[in-house]
């Protein structure tokens, strides 16, 4: 994909105790008007990376994002920079 093609807006998530942060909420929020002002198509995605087991999936499912990514791994429960890029 040419990159200047693509146009949707990817919201990263963060959890705690298994729920969502009120944070990716606003953000998510703003992410909606900002790709319903653009009016081209544009869809919000909610991407969160956790450890295997953690991630609040129905909640990010439920929370009206337009398209949903999900990175489970062991390595993703605490950050290090180096874990996350090595999670494929």
């Amino acid at each position: 994909m040419n990159k200047c093609e693509y146009k949707d807006i990817w919201v990263f998530a963060q959890g705690d105790h298994g729920k969502l942060s009120h944070t990716y909420y606003e953000l998510l929020t703003q992410a909606k008007k900002l790709a319903s002002e653009l009016n081209n198509g544009t869809k919000v995605a909610g991407v969160f990376l956790g450890a295997a087991g953690s991630v609040p999936e129905q909640e990010l499912r439920d929370s009206g994002a337009d398209l949903i990514y999900i990175a489970e791994h062991d390595k993703l429960g605490s950050y290090n920079p180096e874990h996350f890029t090595d999670v494929r």
